[in-house]
């Protein structure tokens, strides 16, 4: 997601996004931080073309 740069102001996704992301979201079921983290790219990333795949891995403790 760190090299992925959007369509409208060619910034990338980055860290800060999903550190704010994922911690709001914590205590959902992984399936809908999943859609919660794909729902954001895809509104982030436009219609800019994907340059790179994306893995995340997620699990609790």
């Amino acid at each position: 997601m760190f090299n992925q740069k959007s369509k409208a102001d060619k910034k990338r996704f980055g860290r800060k996004q999903l550190e704010k992301l994922l911690p709001a979201n914590a205590n959902g079921n992984m399936v809908a931080i999943h859609e919660l983290l794909e729902q954001n790219f895809e509104v982030w990333r436009g219609n800019a073309q994907q340059i790179d795949d994306i893995t995340i891995i997620g699990f609790r403790v």
